[in-house]
């Protein structure tokens, strides 16, 4: 009895949580991309970070994911996955840098603070403010 209780409870919740997504998130280089944010739209509490490889796992149930990938200097990226079997679907990711550019830089001269001038005079002419007691 205890040997079939034992197989029950070893063969039970791989049925229940066989089913994953996992993936590599590379860039438009073909490098990995780390600490991607990968988010299941509209299911709260699943998702996963990708790690210094640009892999990224989670458990999910079986259904259709619309998959939400944020990082920065990057393009926010949505990819529908369906998830149908068992062993983990699987699923790479190619996100695209962001194009910043500065549209233009303005340089301006500092100003002079008119109160640190007057505290610095009344140090360098303290002698003459104060007679000798």
């Amino acid at each position: 009895m205890q040997r079939l209780l034992f197989l029950f409870l070893l063969i039970i919740p791989g049925f229940l949580y066989g089913q994953s997504i996992t993936g590599v998130i590379l860039d438009n280089e073909g490098n990995p991309v780390p600490y991607v944010k990968v988010y299941a739209i509209n299911f709260t509490n699943l998702g996963a970070v990708s790690n210094e490889n640009g892999e990224f796992f989670f458990g999910c149930d079986f259904g259709n994911y619309d998959l939400l990938f944020k990082c920065v200097g990057f393009e926010d990226q949505v990819v529908n996955v369906t998830v149908n079997t068992q062993t983990p679907t699987e699923i790479n990711v190619l996100l695209v840098r962001k194009q910043n550019e500065l549209m233009s830089v303005e340089v301006s001269e500092k100003k002079k603070n008119v109160g640190w001038e007057i505290v610095n005079n009344v140090i360098n002419n303290k002698k003459n403010f104060c007679p000798a007691i």
